[in-house]
């Protein structure tokens, strides 16, 4: 890639990512601004706004958040499940499935928030079921009913990147999705690091996998995104 080439796609990122945060709904820009204010993990809107259009995309109606902290992941899945959709938030940290119960709770409460931009033609009231529960992913995954999913979304903590995807051909529906996220922003090039180890082996296991066909995307730090097939 040429020093030009890496310009352009530094400024097509940047506007991605600028485009996306104007276009944040209400729920995910006041949720940013704490997550600011109490050092919870911030995602990238960009991201964000390409989880909801793939919830919206597939139409669906229960997907599962894992994650640590991932509360900007869990309200992007919220706003484009279908009316009385639900989210399955699995969190290995207490702090974090407080707030993601916090923030469910205030958009149920006020369902308009969850649409973006200035366009309100399509707001309409809907109500999300949450299922919060702070578990190892590879312990609590198991015990969900199979083939019941749409789609399955991972951040924060690497260490249950693997053990989720070990447990998508058992939960996600036929053509249902799992995406991983920070695959990039992980420093998977970096060869001299435990982390990226652990995404380079998730990105091995992935492309090897019989169940599933995916493709990685530069979108915000990085989607893994797989289908099972």
């Amino acid at each position: 890639m040429t020093e030009t080439t890496q310009e352009s796609a530094g400024a097509a990122w940047a506007l991605a990512e600028q485009q996306a945060q104007a276009n944040e709904p209400e729920a995910q820009k006041r949720a940013r601004t704490q997550a600011e204010q109490s050092n919870w993990p911030l995602s990238s809107a960009a991201q964000n706004q390409l989880l909801t259009f793939m919830t919206k995309a597939l139409h669906a109606t229960s997907v599962i958040s894992v994650g640590t902290g991932s509360v900007l992941e869990a309200l992007a899945l919220a706003a484009g499940l279908d009316d009385n959709g639900q989210l399955t938030a699995v969190d290995s940290s207490a702090r974090g499935i407080t707030a993601i119960r916090e923030q469910i709770g205030k958009i149920n409460a006020r369902p308009d928030d969850l649409q973006g931009g200035e366009d309100d033609s399509e707001k309409r009231q809907k109500h999300i079921t949450l299922r919060a529960v702070n578990a190892d992913p590879s312990v609590f995954l198991p015990r969900l009913n199979p083939s019941s999913y749409d789609l399955i979304v991972v951040s924060g903590d690497k260490d249950n990147y693997l053990p989720t995807f070990k447990q998508a051909s058992y939960l996600l529906k036929d053509r249902g999705f799992i995406i991983f996220t920070d695959i990039i922003g992980s420093g998977v090039s970096t060869p001299d690091n435990t982390k990226p180890a652990i995404m380079r082996n998730l990105m091995e296991s992935v492309e090897a996998s019989d169940d599933f066909t995916s493709v990685l995307t530069a979108t915000g730090t990085g989607l893994l995104i797989a289908t099972r097939i």
